[in-house]
C-alpha cells in the first residue's frame, strides 16, 4: 500500500506549478520506462501494478531498488492518462540552454498542443537533428502529454526554450534560419546552408512577425495536384510539416532524385 500523501504528492507532479517547483515530472507507460532504462536517464522513483510487474520482470528486476508495488487504484490517483499502463516514474527535469552547435536544429514558435510538440521530438530524433527549441507560449517540455507522445525520443533530444528576440544574437549570425511558411520558396529548390534552423509556427496563426523578421528564407511545402481544384488543404499540422522539411534537409528526398 502506498501511503495517502505519496499518492497525493505524485498526483500532484502531473500539475504544471508543482512540476516547476519541484523540478520534476512523470514518464508513464512500458514505452517511456524501456526508453527511460535504454537511456539510463535518471528517475527518482516508479510504481507499478503487480500484473504489470508480473508481465515485465525484465524491467521490474533493473528497477527493483526504486519500484514500489501498488493497486490499480492508487495507481490511477497518481496516473495522468485516462487508461492507465500499469507503471510510471517519477524523472527531474530542468531546464537547458540552448545548443549553438548542433548542424540542425527545429524550432517550434508557439506550439500550444503538447502532442504536436511531442511528435516533433520524435521527429527530430528520427532524422538526426540535434534539438528541438520553443518559443513562449509552446507547450511545456516537462508536460507528461509531451513526454508522452515523443515515444521516448524526449530522452535522446536535447530540448530548450529562446525568446524570440534573443534569436537574433545567438544564432543568426551562425546559422541559417528557414520559415515554414504558405507563400514562400518552393521547398524542393531549396538547397540547405547548415548550420540551419528549421522554425515551424503555431497551429492556426502561423510563425510570429518577430522571428519571421529574423529568418534569412521563408520556405513552403508545396501541396495540390495541378490542375484539380481542391486538391490542397488550407495547411498542413505542425508535426507533419516538421518531418516533411527535415525529410528534405537531411538530403534522403534530394538523393533519391
Amino acid at each position: 500500500m502506498v501511503p495517502s500523501a505519496k499518492l497525493k504528492y505524485v498526483a500532484s507532479i502531473q500539475v504544471p506549478k508543482f512540476r516547476s517547483q519541484y523540478g520534476l515530472t512523470v514518464a508513464e507507460g512500458t514505452r517511456m520506462i524501456q526508453e527511460l532504462l535504454l537511456t539510463a536517464y535518471p528517475y527518482h522513483e516508479a510504481f507499478c501494478t503487480a500484473a504489470w510487474a508480473e508481465a515485465h520482470t525484465e524491467l521490474t528486476d533493473r528497477m527493483i531498488a526504486k519500484l514500489t508495488v501498488c493497486s490499480p487504484k492508487e495507481m490511477e490517483r497518481m496516473s495522468g492518462m485516462k487508461s492507465p499502463q500499469g507503471v510510471l516514474a517519477i524523472i527531474p527535469f530542468q531546464k537547458s540552454e540552448p545548443d549553438g552547435y548542433c548542424r540542425l536544429s527545429l524550432l517550434c514558435d508557439r506550439i500550444s498542443d503538447p502532442g504536436n510538440l511531442g511528435t516533433i521530438l520524435r521527429i527530430a530524433d528520427w532524422f538526426g537533428a540535434g534539438q528541438v527549441l520553443t518559443t513562449a507560449g509552446s507547450a511545456a517540455f516537462d508536460n507528461p502529454k509531451v513526454i508522452q507522445a515523443s515515444m521516448g525520443s524526449w530522452f535522446r533530444v536535447h530540448k530548450a526554450t529562446i525568446l524570440a528576440k534573443a534569436l537574433k544574437h545567438q544564432f543568426r549570425g551562425s546559422h541559417t534560419l528557414y520559415g515554414a511558411v504558405m507563400q514562400g520558396k518552393d521547398l524542393r529548390t531549396v538547397e540547405p546552408d547548415f548550420p540551419a534552423m528549421i522554425v515551424v509556427g503555431n497551429e492556426a496563426e502561423g510563425i510570429s512577425d518577430e522571428l519571421l523578421a529574423v529568418c534569412n528564407y521563408k520556405v513552403t511545402i508545396p501541396g495540390g495536384i495541378p490542375g484539380v481544384p481542391g486538391a490542397s488543404a488550407e495547411s498542413l499540422n505542425a508535426a507533419i510539416a516538421a518531418s516533411l522539411l527535415c525529410y528534405h534537409f537531411t538530403g534522403t528526398s534530394r538523393q533519391s532524385r
